[in-house]
């Protein structure tokens, strides 16, 4: 019996393909699911280029995620509207109430050091200086939501990036 959807088998060893994820993420919620844009035809051995395929989830090593998504406060989105962005919403599962409450907590923590920095005077530019350095910790790729960080700090204190 031939599977109508064979998968990926050729890719099975190659490191590229391998991408660190929650298991929430990848098991719960994407599973096998890999969405094709429209007028992409799908690669079934190793012979097909996979660039064709016009794959619709964002790969991180590729493209630049913020093309895609966007951040309001703690909310995401599909920036522009973009196909990509709101099928890497839906089949990841980034907006589920979970991650978006812990994004919540770390915009506030955020947004309560940009407003404490607002309020230092002229005289404590050295503690203002440490607190800009700590806020930019928040947006370097391995911390914690860094992709939302990065939208607030630009709205709300773009001299930070």
């Amino acid at each position: 019996k031939t599977m109508v959807k064979p998968g990926y088998w050729w890719l099975a060893y190659e490191w590229e393909n391998y991408w660190a994820s929650c298991q929430i993420c990848n098991q719960s919620h994407k599973k096998n699911l890999f969405p094709l844009g429209v007028g992409g035809r799908r690669a079934t051995k190793p012979a097909d280029e996979l660039g064709r395929e016009r794959a619709l989830l964002i790969d991180p090593a590729i493209d630049d995620p913020a093309k895609y998504l966007e951040f309001r406060r703690e909310e995401i989105f599909p920036r522009n509207n973009s196909a990509r962005g709101k099928a890497t919403i839906e089949i990841i599962g980034l907006d589920r109430d979970s991650l978006t409450g812990e994004r919540r907590a770390v915009w506030q923590q955020i947004m309560t050091l940009i407003e404490w920095r607002r309020e230092l005077l002229p005289s404590q530019a050295e503690l203002k200086a440490r607190m800009g350095n700590h806020i930019r910790q928040t947006i370097v790729p391995e911390a914690p939501y860094s992709a939302m960080a990065r939208d607030l700090i630009a709205k709300e204190a773009p001299e930070l990036l």
